[in-house]
């Protein structure tokens, strides 16, 4: 089902099914994508692809189908991407383009208006010009194979027109008189006129091929005019005191005035003189000819572009007043020459470009004017030759745009105090040089032997290293000759200073001198920043920026703009208009704004790094953002409007396609979705990157019967020919509790399933055969016996009766409706049911095996470990009580004494428990003097040898000066939201981070939120007795949040899944420091926490009064319900226990017994006590009695005389990844552990 049409722009896809697609009004792009369709764009400027997509045209053989186009009103684009038998296209009212790129049958009428019809690949086609000044173009790729033709039904002389790219096709031919020497002749067949090309013009190994029948035409009546670029002799051209479209002159030398106006000429062949007069004009030289081109007044743009032509080196280009354009080279030369063009570039007066491209060489003069010349290019034949370049009087950029050149170019007057020299880094710095992996950041070239300075006589030369002193493949070579100046008088190159020293930031705003390309540039030149962190301003027109290294902020103002980050962190805002972004760096910040966007993320160097966050924000407007080939965590906003969203590459992504009908096409690993209000379709194709079981979408809010699910099906189904894939085998839907699961299979064997889309919150009965392309989904699946492996495996039965065998491996397993035999295996298996425990009656079995009968059926489990039940909890065999070892030293490691590491007081060096890697075990870290420092766990109860993995957060002033606890303290938590925890530490100016490597290791710092901060500036939070600071996930998005405890209550900063967090506000006017806001005011006597004591995945505040615990529950948007006194227990008061010190009597949370909600636990003079939050489901919160839960890490003597927290902190953290909060002290001996276990009947942990 296709998206259905407003009258708005819409994006509009159809399937591989035949369809009616309709724009309706507005400037709409409808894809048919291969099926038998009939296109209608109605009204507005649309674009209709009969086809889908080139990369399919051609490739193919003609099939027998019947498509169908119409363009209706207005300037339309109709693409013919199909080798269907049949493919009709009606331009309709307007001038319309028809481009044709398969190998079938065609039928295109122009209709009403000046058409252009574009042949690139063509069977047979008959073409109806129609009214209007038509153009017919034979492009220089088209493919005119055995059997092809091109019919034109109504040429009309002298009006229309046919556009022979002679270049591309003739044999050594010099631009003469293609008639005259033997490569075109006219036949007259019958009532129509044949075009014939014999392309060597000697007859033999071509012959004459007919190009294009002109019906009812005689042969006489054509001439040079109708043919282009054909002529019968040298030319007075004038044109109009207007503007004039398009003036061609003929093969031969003319002389041509454009006069007033903004004028578009093309002199051909030929040695052209043209003058463009008054007004903005576009020159052309043509090719083949010694050409004069002379802008004149206006701001002009003057081309020699002479690909594929006999060079010419006698040109002259004279841009004249104004602020012109000049484009200047060649790129593939033909005929057997060597090296492209020569002649004189003369830029005038005014703020001019030049671009000088590919071989040379030319002499150039710029003028007056503070000007732009930009020097490379694509060189695919011929020697490159240097340019000579006299920059001129005002303040001028040299561009270099690549190091592949080995030509010299020559700088007569360069000044360093106002001129400067800018790079396209990623093109000039590559690791390993020319066989090098890729584009290398560079922090400063001087520095690192990729740039140096070298004197010649009175002159400077500017050299390269492509990969640097570091690495030997290539060499320095030469690029720049600076004349008459010494290597002294320059202080930055490409905003590296020559020094080494560092980079340089340049502002550039509308104010400064502005560099603008026009619209028909062959090469597009912009602002470019250098290697510093930069701030670059756009003005209201079409900009075209370049941030290039360093952090950089780049703002489009309005106008359609385009913008490059490059490497760094970035910053870029569109503003108003249909802005393209490229982003290319590390950490950027992505802003469209209004208008209809198109944002593209694909890092600089090869898939970028995992610890890459990227934000795409699309803003109002029908905007189109994709990431491409990146390991980065990636999030999208598509915001108002009717968006696509392309998600490809390895990361972790979110979307949020916002309002509006949006499409999303997810070829990634993972990606979570919140596709919002509005029509919306979510497409899932292959992604080769990951394995069956990895590859899966979670879609938050999907609606049946508004959105649509499509699959690329003959992508994922191996042996796919058609029919229900429910059916056969390879797609599965059924109910996962609240959610719904779709699961596949790729070759519809049905005996491996894998979770491919989890549709949250919903139930299976909304949905109907047309949320997934018309196909029932509520057939029973093919199922075949399920066998796990020797990992840890997802296995899932059906509604049949399933035999499902784990195998090795710690596994997850559903069996689903049916009576079904599970054996987990070997390993820690849990057996997953689809409602709540008291459904079910569970019986153990003589053999060993369990029985267990409910809703799902009567299920046989062998060797399961654990049985897992909807309403919360895991149910095990044995008593249901939880169990700890003896305490062991399990690592001679950040305890007090010496020997241990000298970790005496937890307020200088604190210790904390963390899982850094993301394994699922909480690992040790501790912030030391040189900076932090972890100790992996290694499964087994124990911790791998002691590390530095960051010179940050450490109290001397090397690590950072994080000296003193209660100021600035320091805490762990995942910040942003991919399973490791991140390191947060609580400075003068405000929060600072390190992200979390997959190795242990971490990030570099940063400050991640100008607020909590000890300075004024940053909130004034100045201890931590008093105003506690930590981090919890308060609205279970499964990121952490800022929470910090001041005067008048509780206040949050919401994290935003980039490392950062949002603004502050106040939470709850309770738990603060102030009398209004409770009299909370020690931390150590009335210690105040977060955790999640009712098991809904949001972390709610804990705080010890003097009557006991109280508690105010997590409301889900980031506030909280009213404070509640939950237990008498664990207060200050001798009447709830006298827990009168944090220090001596310590209280925290955990999840002691795997229920998924966190506990009360408090280490007293007997041991370690415990709460456990027992409420049944959906009963209000409750804590049981206080318990002894182990004889150890007490402060009495017998218990181990633990009696500072300061000194010999105990904290809990499951340190195996048995789902069991274990117990951990640090002693004067290292790290000492307690681990926790269950008994042997099946019970509630």
């Amino acid at each position: 089902m296709p998206t259905e049409p407003t009258p708005m722009d819409d994006y509009i896809y159809g399937t591989e099914g035949a369809e009616v697609l309709r724009g309706l009004a507005g400037n709409d792009t409808i894809s048919g994508y291969h099926g038998a369709d009939q296109i209608y764009g109605d009204e507005g400027n649309d674009t209709l692809q009969l086809g889908g997509h080139s990369a399919y045209a051609g490739v193919t053989p003609v099939f027998a189908m019947t498509m169908f186009a119409d363009g209706g009103i207005g300037n339309d684009t109709i693409d013919i991407y199909t080798n269907a038998s049949n493919a009709t296209a009606l331009g309709g009212d307007g001038d319309d383009t028809v481009r044709l790129r398969g190998v079938g049958g065609v039928t295109a009428a122009g209709g009403i208006g000046n058409d252009t019809f574009d042949v690139e690949r063509v069977g047979t086609a008959a073409l109806t010009l129609g009214a209007g000044n038509d153009i017919v173009n034979l492009s220089v790729n088209t493919d005119f194979a055995p059997g092809s033709s091109v019919t034109i039904t109504d040429y009309v002389q002298g009006q229309d027109r046919l556009s022979l790219n002679l270049n591309g096709w003739l044999i050594n031919w010099n631009g003469s008189n293609p008639f005259t020497d033997g490569y075109l002749r006219l036949v007259q067949s019958g009532a129509d006129t044949l075009l014939q090309m014999d392309r060597d013009a000697a007859g033999t190994s071509h012959g004459f091929t007919t190009l294009v029948r002109f019906q009812n035409t005689q042969a006489s009546s054509i001439t040079d005019v109708d043919l282009y670029p054909v002529a019968g002799g040298s030319r007075l051209i004038y044109g109009t005191a207007g503007n004039d479209s398009l003036l061609y002159g003929t093969s031969n030398d003319d002389i041509m005035y454009a006069l007033a106006g903004n004028d578009s000429v093309n002199g051909a062949a030929g040695a052209d003189t043209i003058y463009g007069g008054d007004g903005d004009d576009y020159l052309g030289g043509g090719g083949g000819g010694n050409d004069r081109l002379y802008g004149e007044a206006g701001n002009d743009t003057l081309s020699s572009f002479l690909d594929n032509y006999r060079s010419s080196h006698d040109i002259l280009m004279d841009g004249g007043a104004g602020d012109d354009y000049l484009f200047f080279g060649s790129s593939t030369l033909t005929n057997g020459d060597t090296y492209g063009p020569s002649g004189t570039v003369m830029a005038g007066i005014g703020n001019d470009i030049a671009v000088l491209w590919g071989t040379g060489p030319a002499t150039v003069n710029m003028g007056t004017g503070n000007d732009t010349i930009q020097l490379g290019g694509t060189y695919n034949s011929g020697v490159p030759q240097a340019h000579t370049i006299t920059l001129g009087a005002g303040a001028d950029t040299l561009i270099f745009v690549d190091d592949n050149s080995n030509a010299v170019h020559v700088v007569t007057d360069f000044n360093p105090n106002e001129d400067v020299v800018r790079f396209s880094e990623p093109t000039l710095f590559m690791r390993g040089g020319s066989s090098g992996i890729g584009a290398v950041e560079v922090t400063n070239a001087f520095r690192d032997g990729y740039l140096r300075l070298v004197a010649s006589g009175s002159d400077t030369i500017l050299q390269v290293d492509a990969d640097g002193s570091a690495v030997n493949v290539s060499t320095w070579v030469s690029i720049l000759r600076f004349q008459g100046i010494a290597p002294s008088a320059f202080t930055e190159i490409g905003g590296y200073r020559v020094d080494g020293s560092g980079t340089v930031n340049v502002t550039l705003s509308p104010a400064s001198t502005y560099t603008y390309t026009p619209g028909w540039a062959f090469v597009n030149v912009g602002q470019r920043g250098g290697a510093g962190h930069d701030t670059i301003t756009g003005i209201a027109v079409g900009d075209l920026i370049y941030g290039e290294g360093g952090n950089d902020t780049l703002r489009g103002f309005g106008g359609n703009d385009t913008l490059y980050t490059g490497f760094g962190d970035n910053l870029v805002e569109g503003g108003e208009g249909n802005d393209t972004i490229y982003g290319q760096g590390s950490h950027d910040r992505l802003f469209g704004g209004e208008g209809n966007d198109a944002i593209i993320y694909a890092p600089v160097t090869p898939y970028g790094s995992t610890t890459d966050t990227v934000l795409l924000d699309g803003g109002e407007g029908d905007d189109q953002l994709s990431s491409v080939a990146t390991l980065a965590t990636v999030t999208f906003s598509g915001g108002a409007g009717n968006d696509i969203i392309n998600v490809d590459g390895f990361g972790q992504v979110a979307v949020d396609g916002g309002a509006g009908n949006d499409r999303v096409t997810m070829s990634n690993r993972t990606t979570t979705m919140t596709l919002g209000v509005g029509g919306d379709v979510v497409t899932m194709r292959y992604f080769d990157g990951a394995t069956a079981r990895d590859q899966r979408a979670v879609i938050t809010d999907f609606q049946p019967g508004v959105d649509q699910f499509l699959l690329a099906r003959s992508e994922w189904m191996t042996g796919y020919t058609g029919g229900n894939p429910f059916a056969l085998g390879y797609l599965w839907l059924l109910q996962d509790g609240a959610d719904v699961v779709l699961r596949r299979d790729y070759n519809g064997g049905g005996d491996a399933y894998y979770e491919m889309v989890r549709f949250q919150n919903i139930n299976i009965s909304a949905f109907t055969a047309a949320d997934f392309e018309g196909f029932n989904p509520f057939v029973a699946p093919m199922i075949a016996p399920t066998q796990g492996s020797a990992n840890r495996d997802l296995l899932f039965g059906s509604t049949l009766d399933n035999v499902i065998n784990g195998l090795a491996g710690d596994d997850l397993i559903w069996g689903y409706a049916g009576n079904d035999a599970i054996n987990g295996g070997e390993g820690y298996d849990i057996a997953v049911f689809s409602g709540g425990r008291s459904q079910y009656i569970i019986t153990n079995q003589s053999d060993g095996s369990t029985r267990v009968i409910g809703p799902d059926g009567t299920d046989t489990l062998t060797s399961v470990e654990r049985i897992r039940f909807t309403d919360g909890g895991d149910y095990i065999r044995g008593s249901g009580a939880v169990t700890y070892t003896p305490t062991n030293l399990s690592i001679a490691s950040f305890g007090s004494s010496a020997a241990a590491g000298g970790w005496a007081d937890n307020r200088t060096t604190p210790r904390i428990m963390a899982d850094v890697n993301g394994d699922g075990r909480d690992d040790i870290v501790g912030f030391g003097s040189a900076g932090t420092y972890v100790s992996l766990a290694n499964g087994s109860g124990g911790f791998g040898a002691i590390f530095l993995a960051v010179n940050s957060f450490g109290s001397s002033p090397a690590g950072g000066g994080w000296s003193n606890e209660s100021v600035y303290p320091r805490t762990m938590a995942d910040v942003n939201g991919d399973g490791r925890e991140d390191i947060v530490g609580f400075g003068g100016a405000g929060t600072y981070v390190s992200l979390a490597n997959a190795n242990g290791t971490f990030g570099a710092i940063y400050l991640a939120a100008a607020t909590f901060g000890s300075d004024a500036a940053a909130g004034g939070w100045t201890n931590s007795t008093t105003y506690p600071r930590m981090l919890a996930d308060i609205n279970g998005d499964g990121r952490a949040d800022l929470v910090g405890f001041g005067s008048a209550g509780v206040y949050a900063a919401l994290g935003n899944g980039i490392g950062g967090f949002g603004a502050v506000y106040l939470a709850l006017n309770s738990f603060g420091a102030s009398a209004m806001g409770g009299g909370w005011n020690n931390n150590d006597i009335y210690t105040r926490t977060m955790g999640d004591v009712n098991g809904d995945g949001r972390a709610d505040i804990v705080g010890f009064g003097g009557a006991g615990t109280y508690v105010a529950l997590a409301t889900g948007n980031g506030n909280f319900g009213a404070i509640a006194l939950v237990s008498a227990s664990f207060g200050t008061s001798a009447t709830a226990g006298g827990w009168a010190s944090q220090d001596r009597f310590p209280r925290m949370l955990a999840d002691m017994n795997g229920d998924g909600r966190d506990d009360i636990v408090g280490f007293g003079n007997a041991g370690t006590y415990v709460s456990y939050s027992d409420a049944a489901p959906g009963q209000p919160l409750h804590f049981g009695a206080i318990q002894l839960a182990y004889a150890g890490f007490g402060a009495n003597a017998d218990v181990g005389s633990w009696t500072s927290q300061y000194g010999a902190p105990r904290m809990l953290a499951d340190i195996n990844g048995d789902g069991l909060a274990d117990i951990v002290g640090f002693g004067p001996g290292g790290t000492y552990v307690a681990t926790a276990g269950g008994g042997s009947d099946w019970v509630l942990l």
